[in-house]
């Protein structure tokens, strides 16, 4: 990583060496963070194609180690607790962006905040208080997911070209849940002011309405 600026040939073979170690010996905890570095080496140089590829290797890995994590509960909090997920996708949805794949673009910035709530209900302490929380954010990400689903029809009928009276029948569906997400979200942080903070720290699929609108 250091020597990205001074010797950026010797650092993409260091690189290629630390990702086939971690496919190799099937790192958990932080293997993916090679994947990350080498997106973030190819993002650096605009090069957003290998950018892409390294991130969603990164993010392969994330989902598929995120509920097998070896070494106990302190190995599983700091697996969730690494400041470079939210830079993950922030990275990747720019790179995204950038190439005009912003479909997929929205679709991560949803998954982003899907992963935040994740990573706090796995952080949550086995009391009273904490299961209340937990309640709440997982209804949090029943809405999230629901919304995902509804932008999954409505891309689909969007792409096959007919049923013109279902897709505007969903559209309309969206909205009315995308209204009630914003409500909850809004009483949720009242009540967990320390929520906000966090979230602040991840993408917000608010922030790409501009690709919901051309999509919509």
């Amino acid at each position: 990583i250091a020597n990205r600026a001074t010797s950026p040939e010797e650092a993409l073979q260091q690189l290629l060496k630390a990702t086939a170690i971690t496919d190799k010996f099937q790192l958990t905890v932080l293997g993916w963070e090679t994947w990350y570095e080498l997106g973030e080496f190819y993002y650096l140089r605009n090069d957003f194609t290998n950018a892409i590829a390294a991130y969603k290797k990164a993010v392969s890995q994330i989902e598929k180690n995120s509920a097998n994590i070896y070494g106990g509960e302190t190995a599983r909090k700091t697996y969730q607790a690494s400041g470079k997920k939210p830079l993950l996708y922030t990275r990747l949805i720019s790179a995204l962006s950038a190439t005009g794949a912003t479909e997929e673009a929205w679709a991560f910035a949803q998954k982003t905040q899907q992963e935040a709530i994740k990573d706090l209900l796995g952080g949550l302490n086995a009391d009273a208080s904490s299961e209340e929380k937990a309640q709440a954010l997982a209804k949090l990400l029943e809405l999230q997911q629901k919304r995902s689903g509804l932008d999954q029809s409505i891309q689909k009928l969007k792409t096959e070209g007919n049923n013109n009276s279902q897709l505007q029948a969903l559209i309309q569906t969206r909205e009315i849940l995308e209204q009630e997400y914003s409500n909850y979200v809004t009483n949720l942080v009242k009540t967990y002011p320390d929520i906000d903070g966090y979230f602040s720290k991840n993408v917000n699929p608010e922030d790409f309405k501009d690709i919901k609108e051309r999509r919509y």
